[in-house]
């Protein structure tokens, strides 16, 4: 999201003439460009490809999460021997509903971040207006 959000905005700026198509390089000292160009579209799709990179790590932290709340469920029940309490019940319980829900946004995103970022449309309007309501 460090790279996504600052590409967005800069590539949204851009495509409306609020910023110039060019601006000055900093680094201008260092090398000898001293304009950078500021293609709203490629940078629309630059930071549409961090948000899918963001997505897909998003996942791998599900999956983690997933393993520790297995692992906590286990120890809960070894624990007691008996089984779980009401209210370790209930709190076990919306953190699988809190990750199931990050599940889904994040199954609705993945879609979207591909439809974004590829130049040739993948899939029609529908879909990524079906994968937005979703999310």
């Amino acid at each position: 999201m460090l790279c996504y959000y600052p590409l967005e905005h800069l590539s949204y700026l851009g495509s409306h003439g609020i910023i110039p198509a060019r601006i000055r390089n900093p680094l201008s000292i260092f090398s000898g460009k001293k304009t950078i160009g500021l293609n709203p579209g490629v940078l629309g799709r630059w930071s549409c490809r961090f948000w899918a990179l963001y997505v897909i790590l998003q996942f791998a932290h599900l999956g983690e999460d997933r393993r520790l709340l297995q692992s906590r469920q286990k120890a809960l029940r070894k624990a007691k021997g008996t089984g779980l309490t009401p209210s370790e019940k209930q709190e076990l319980g919306q953190r699988w509903d809190a990750w199931w829900s990050e599940v889904v946004v994040n199954v609705g995103y993945l879609p979207l971040t591909v439809h974004w970022y590829v130049p040739v449309v993948v899939s029609g309007d529908a879909s990524s207006e079906y994968f937005s309501k979703v999310t």
